[in-house]
């Protein structure tokens, strides 16, 4: 189900120092990634050209909107785009509102985001979302990278006649 992405090495708390598992889909396509990189075992994964590391200003211009107008032409076909000023913190808070909407328990929600207290966690990142019938079990599927559990109604049905999970 999911592996480990590897450690955060460097945190302004010692909560903040962990392991963040992620969905084998993304493990597989970023192991694929780093296979194409020179061997180093210390090595960034999203290093600067140098191989230094990124600035929040690099990761905000060269990766993520670039990822995001990619995603969006991808999406085209009559989905929702993503916001154009997408930010690695509103990634993050995704990343937290889809655990608590998966049914993921506080303390291991704390322990993905590198914190030490649930009351933090909770206020900060537990959102309420909308939730129709079968929601949570179509977004683990989703996460998990498998087929939708429930028949999709017609407010799932994409405009190419693609189902959405």
């Amino acid at each position: 189900m999911a592996h480990s992405l590897g450690t955060v090495r460097a945190a302004k708390t010692d909560a903040g120092v962990r392991a963040v598992n992620i969905v084998a889909v993304l493990h597989d396509e970023l192991a694929s990634y780093r296979a194409r990189l020179p061997p180093a075992p210390t090595a960034l994964v999203f290093a600067t050209g140098a191989g230094t590391k990124q600035s929040q200003t690099n990761v905000r211009r060269r990766a993520l909107a670039r990822a995001v107008a990619l995603a969006n032409e991808q999406l085209a076909a009559g989905a929702e785009s993503l916001p154009e000023r997408l930010t690695p913190h509103s990634l993050r808070r995704t990343f937290a509102s889809l655990l608590f909407a998966i049914g993921e328990t506080p303390p291991y929600v704390m322990s993905q985001l590198g914190h030490a207290t649930p009351g933090f966690t909770l206020a900060v990142y537990a959102r309420a979302m909308d939730r129709r019938d079968g929601e949570p079990e179509r977004l683990k599927a989703l996460v998990e990278g498998r087929a939708c559990p429930v028949t999709p109604d017609a407010s799932q049905t994409r405009v190419d006649g693609a189902t959405a999970c």
